[in-house]
């Protein structure tokens, strides 16, 4: 609620002045949630009267997109109004420190004691905020800025693939939240032209009227449902599934007979990291990010190929960021989690359904042109 939510904003502030970073920039995004908007406005109103530059979307984001900007701007911190996949009742306010990644130690801590400290919460009016300059609008220009480091992340291989990734025939459902404007503009630009939009599930929805179940997470085969009916009949080969703020990606596509399946997490990041190990030229220092409960079959792929393997971190995609600021950025190859989250860039330190979209139509146009699908 307001009330809530303008605490953590506040919480958010006081912890970055106590720790020196007073005055910075902040991201502000939100996905397609009910009160999503008011809710980031909220907190651009409150950051604002703390006097910090905020720097607020100009429409919904992926979650990504906003890891993205914190460190593309130089900002020291970036805020998510989001729910991630829950049901339509809820919201939540995700934190981003100055590397991009969710808050980790000490400063979770920090800012939760702030908030347990909040009494008075200083405030102003959206309109005295821009009109002081203290909130200006983010636009296409970091859009386009975001799909370029995304496609940079794309393998060396990939670019002069043989075949025609035109002739790849998918379909992609955002399930009702923002991932026709991250996803299916990166798979466009990379020349898979030949991914569609599934209409029913494209318009931004915060009740996900047109989902089964109105539960909008793509980890529950139930999703597919409807775009593998749709997917079945024009005789496309893959459904690609976000949840609503685009960080995560499920995947669907027939088997040799012909029925369709869902894989889970831990064989959709299975098949991605033997992709990269396979095609990626790895430096001596190459290492693979995941989390203790996700598949071991990662770590005897990695040492297959001579890459260290770190697959005890605990759950939360917020360790991995963290580890790749630790370990340095230079070695990183790949990093997942059992729960559909990967990453394959370091544009961002927050998993990204775009890349991860990416690198499995690559795989499924090469499958597709010796008529084979991912199941193969």
């Amino acid at each position: 609620n307001t009330r809530t939510i303008a605490e953590s904003a506040h919480g958010l502030a006081c912890h970055l002045k106590d720790t020196g970073h007073a005055g910075g920039r902040i991201a502000v995004a939100h996905d397609t949630r009910n009160r999503s908007l008011e809710f980031a406005r909220l907190v651009c109103t409150t950051l604002a009267a703390h006097g910090f530059d905020v720097l607020e979307f100009d429409g919904h984001r992926a979650t990504p997109t906003l890891s993205f900007t914190v460190r593309h701007l130089a900002c020291v911190a970036g805020v998510v109004i989001s729910a991630s996949h829950n049901p339509p009742s809820d919201n939540g306010f995700k934190a981003y420190w100055s590397h991009g990644g969710q808050v980790l130690p000490p400063h979770d801590s920090g800012i939760v004691e702030c908030v347990a400290g909040s009494t008075k919460i200083p405030t102003m009016t959206y309109d005295q905020a821009v009109e002081d300059g203290r909130i200006s609008r983010l636009g296409p220009e970091i859009d386009q800025a975001y799909r370029r480091a995304v496609l940079d992340s794309r393998l060396p291989a990939a670019d002069h693939q043989s075949h025609d990734p035109a002739n790849l025939p998918a379909l992609f459902t955002p399930l009702c939240g923002v991932g026709a404007g991250s996803v299916l503009p990166v798979l466009h630009e990379a020349g898979f032209v030949g991914v569609e939009l599934f209409e029913p599930q494209a318009a931004p929805d915060g009740d996900f009227t047109a989902v089964p179940d109105q539960l909008p997470n793509p980890e529950r085969p139930e999703v597919f449902g409807p775009a593998i009916a749709a997917a079945d009949r024009d005789r496309q080969v893959l459904v690609l599934a976000t949840d609503p703020d685009a960080d995560r990606l499920a995947v669907a596509a027939p088997g040799p007979d012909g029925l369709w399946r869902v894989m889970t997490g831990n064989q959709l990041a299975v098949v991605l990291l033997d992709h990269l190990l396979r095609h990626h030229d790895c430096p001596p220092e190459a290492y693979v990010l995941t989390t203790l409960v996700t598949t071991p079959l990662l770590g005897e792929l990695c040492r297959t190929h001579g890459v260290q393997a770190v697959n005890d971190l605990p759950v939360g995609f917020k360790h991995i960021a963290g580890e790749i600021e630790q370990r340095g950025p230079g070695g990183f190859v790949f990093g997942c989690e059992e729960s559909i989250g990967f990453q394959a860039g370091t544009y961002c330190r927050d998993k990204d359904a775009a890349v991860a979209a990416l690198l499995i139509a690559d795989i499924a146009l090469e499958l597709h042109a010796d008529n084979q699908t991912i199941w193969h």
